[in-house]
């Protein structure tokens, strides 16, 4: 990264360059519909459990929540002990006949599967391969097809179980109403309980460490059929991830009453069995479960502060993955299933950053450094320098967001992103002063006026922001990003030398605004604006 632009540590972020990427890379993923799964990215340890709205959902009915993507539909009461599912590829889920399974083995006792495709607008053309398919539900950006075997699934053949066969036949009579009742709903439990000592290991088959029975991993992503890419629990750094048999991890409610360790829900750590002998109220770190005494668990905190208690009732054990930005799960799952290999290549992830996001010609690439990623603790980090035809540079800064070995895909780092687009802005004869920046995270509420504030008793921000030609209030409820930067001539511009102050504003990684502020006095305007801001609005 640049020297002089030093903008805060934020959420990781990548770029997809779609169709352009596609004409310079020949493995990119094709145009049609792809089978994805989505997890939604974890910043707080979350409640356990599962909080929606069914609507028409039958009492009698049995909800039942994908695991491994967004998606619930009811089977009837009389379906009870008869089924069983297996899920794939985090977009599918298929519901079999259990007795005829078992009795037959794989290959039969298919009811039906349900897949969640990418994009609210497919047509039945698009979905028709294999046949036997309908859609049933399209919404924010999904299309779930509705899917029947298109052979012959029960033992209709000859030696075949009659009243299993029958049993088929009366249970695919309820097909219509489960693809009605179908709903696009997360399931929020990604943290597993191991039922049994497990092994997590890394793509080469080696054991990177053996975990004990009822310990939790957190499920960063669906591998395969037989493995999850998983992460331990994390009470000092470093984490560990790596590969875990499904077989050996259970996401059961009643097995988590025996999980060796949790975190608690309200941050309150007492000291003893007693409500009113509390040692803090704002915990929010794993801790260690030692025994449960009925309503009350004896448990060690990070560091080994042992001997603390809390209720039993208020102990959540769903983990927030360290480290991890899980936003890049579903392009890490598209390589390891073969799609995009360029992802693998440094370099490749460079020159499509360059030549189809920052929307370069000419130019010339380089790379300048790799080595230890400090920033996120372990793997590698790869620096490219992209220098303009006007002269202009870019930097370019990739890192492993997931995997950090030669499987793992290499992704854009936030600064990059960042800094990018505040060059990219700032005119061809000009340059960002070295160390003139200045930088806050604010959310903007509709609360404009502020007393006994130290720049007057009657600090009207709206009126501040329109003297610089800024409609505050269209940012009403938003998290941003600023950066206020000094740029002067640069130095091979034949001009005279001048400098003013300009403003960027970020939502993410994207610029939402910037502006010349001109004069310093309008800097004073602007810095005092952000400093309320970031004062009074509970930014961070």
């Amino acid at each position: 990264m640049n020297d002089y632009i030093k903008p805060p540590a934020l959420s990781t972020s990548f770029s997809e360059s779609g169709e352009s990427a596609k004409k310079r890379f020949e493995n990119i993923l094709n145009t049609k519909a792809k089978k994805t799964g989505v997890l939604a990215f974890v910043s707080i340890l979350i409640i356990v459990g599962i909080i929606g709205v069914f609507i028409g959902f039958n009492a009698n009915n049995h909800l039942y929540i994908c695991k491994t993507f967004e998606c619930s539909f009811e089977l009837p009461e009389s379906w009870a002990g008869k089924y069983e599912t297996q899920e794939r590829n985090n977009n599918i889920v298929y519901v079999y006949h259990k007795a005829i399974r078992k009795t037959y083995g794989e290959g039969t006792g298919l009811l039906f599967y349900i897949e969640m495709l990418e994009g609210d607008n497919l047509t039945h053309d698009d979905i028709t391969d294999p046949g036997n398919r309908t859609i049933a539900l399209q919404e924010n950006g999904y299309t779930y097809v509705f899917g029947m075997p298109t052979d012959v699934q029960y033992p209709v053949w000859e030696g075949g179980d009659k009243d299993l066969a029958d049993d088929y036949i009366k249970m695919s009579e309820d097909h219509d109403t489960i693809k009605k009742s179908i709903r696009r709903v997360a399931n929020k439990r990604h943290t597993a309980v191991l039922i049994r000592d497990a092994d997590i290991f890394d793509d080469a088959g080696e054991v990177i460490i053996t975990l004990k029975k009822n310990d939790l991993v957190y499920v960063i992503y669906d591998q395969n059929d037989e493995l999850y890419y998983v992460q331990n629990v994390v009470m000092s750094i470093p984490s560990i991830e790596g590969y875990m048999a499904k077989k050996l991890v259970s996401f059961d409610e009643d097995d988590y009453n025996n999980a060796n360790y949790g975190h608690v829900l309200t941050g309150t750590i007492y000291k003893s069995p007693d409500e009113n002998d509390i040692y803090r109220t704002d915990y929010t770190s794993v801790f260690h479960i030692i025994e449960r005494q009925s309503e009350w668990t004896n448990v060690c905190l990070v560091g080994g502060d042992d001997e603390k208690w809390v209720k039993t009732s208020d102990i959540s054990y769903e983990l927030t993955p360290y480290n991890i930005d899980l936003t890049y799960t579903h392009l890490q799952r598209e390589v390891d299933n073969g799609h995009q290999p360029w992802r693998l290549d440094p370099w490749q992830v460079a020159m499509d950053y360059a030549y189809n996001t920052l929307q370069k010609e000419g130019g010339q690439l380089k790379e300048g450094y790799k080595g230890l990623d400090s920033e996120n603790e372990s793997g590698i980090a790869s620096i490219f320098t992209y220098t303009s035809t006007d002269g202009k540079e870019f930097y370019i800064n990739l890192f492993q967001p997931i995997k950090k070995d030669n499987s793992g895909i290499w992704a854009v780092h936030t600064g990059s992103l960042i800094q990018n687009q505040i060059e990219n802005v700032i005119p061809a004869h000009r340059q960002i002063i070295v160390n003139s920046g200045m930088s806050w995270k604010i959310h903007v509420t509709d609360r404009m006026n502020y007393k006994d504030n130290e720049y007057g008793d009657d600090f009207n921000l709206e009126q501040e922001a329109k003297k610089l030609g800024i409609n505050i209030s269209d940012y009403y409820e938003h998290d941003l990003e600023v950066f206020i930067y000094g740029v002067e001539t640069a130095k091979y511009s034949s001009q005279q030398y001048t400098s003013s102050p300009y403003i960027f504003i970020f939502e993410d990684t994207n610029m939402i605004f910037y502006k010349d502020l001109e004069k310093q006095e309008n800097e004073r305007i602007a810095r005092d604006i952000m400093i309320t801001l970031h004062k009074h609005s509970n930014a961070d």
